[in-house]
């Protein structure tokens, strides 16, 4: 990032800050600018609270205690699956009335099917509280039942693009009231020169939407005609446990798509 910054400044396209602050250049071309995500984070976490974010450290002697998961989106389900599998016991709490909202109801249906069959407590429509610091962990209090008790502690609720560090609003660029950049389909922001790629546009934010928004943006200034309008970006990473759905009766069935 430092050597990016440097070339940058020596190509005299931008001038950059203490704080990476942007400010164009009377000769200024083309400005491609990217930042990554801040985990985000919640009230009812007390200060001492002691917990992970989206990527906990994994190791031998900390994957077999009694894992909660604020997150039933991707991340949480993910890694609350990995933690079950490596031996924990995991509870995921989710908010919304269903875990990965983002997909249609009936594929959210599967993966809570799946994940329960494997052993997980997957609860919905549950609202956290509070978290109380316990000796040995935490403690989840939630609104309407018994507070759920855990060694570890997971928030995976989203995730905050760090364009505040850019100081946009000195080229004239201004953010959504979430911290994205918009942009249209080939990633041109409303500041002429200047493109929003990876985390901070709001087209994505997964690794494999960052790369594609390079492909398109190559493809645009090459005359192409690309664009990340059409894209669908939403995707489950959990993975079905064969020997869990026979062990309920489930058949798998393997589906292909038409030539």
């Amino acid at each position: 990032m430092r050597r990016s910054l440097k070339a940058l400044r020596q190509s005299r396209s931008v001038e950059i800050g203490t704080v990476t602050a942007i400010r164009l250049s009377e000769d200024h071309r083309r400005v491609i600018i990217t930042a990554q995500m801040a985990p985000k984070t919640e009230e009812f976490l007390a200060e001492d609270t002691k917990f992970w974010v989206v990527r906990p450290r994994i190791s031998g002697a900390n994957v077999t205690g009694l894992g909660t998961l604020i997150s039933g989106a991707y991340i949480g389900l993910e890694i609350g699956q990995l933690f079950a599998r490596l031996g924990s016991a995991v509870t995921i709490i989710e908010r919304a009335p269903r875990v990965a909202a983002r997909e249609d109801a009936d594929i959210s249906v599967e993966i809570a099917r799946f994940l329960t069959a494997e052993g997980l407590d997957v609860r919905t429509s549950t609202t956290v509280e509070r978290i109380e610091p316990m000796d040995d962990g935490v403690r989840v209090h939630i609104a309407g039942g018994d507070p759920i008790d855990g060694s570890h502690l997971l928030v995976a609720i989203g995730r905050t693009p760090n364009t505040d560090r850019l100081d946009l609003d000195r080229i004239g660029l201004h953010t959504d009231d979430r911290g994205f950049v918009p942009t249209d389909g080939v990633f041109r922001t409303a500041v002429e020169g200047i493109w929003a790629v990876g985390d901070i546009n709001a087209r994505g934010a997964f690794t494999h939407t960052s790369y594609q928004d390079y492909e398109i943006l190559v493809d645009h200034l090459n005359g192409g005609h690309r664009t990340a309008d059409t894209r669908i970006p939403t995707y489950a990473m959990s993975t079905v446990n064969i020997e869990a759905d026979a062990s309920i009766g489930a058949a798998a069935e393997v589906g292909t798509l038409p030539a």
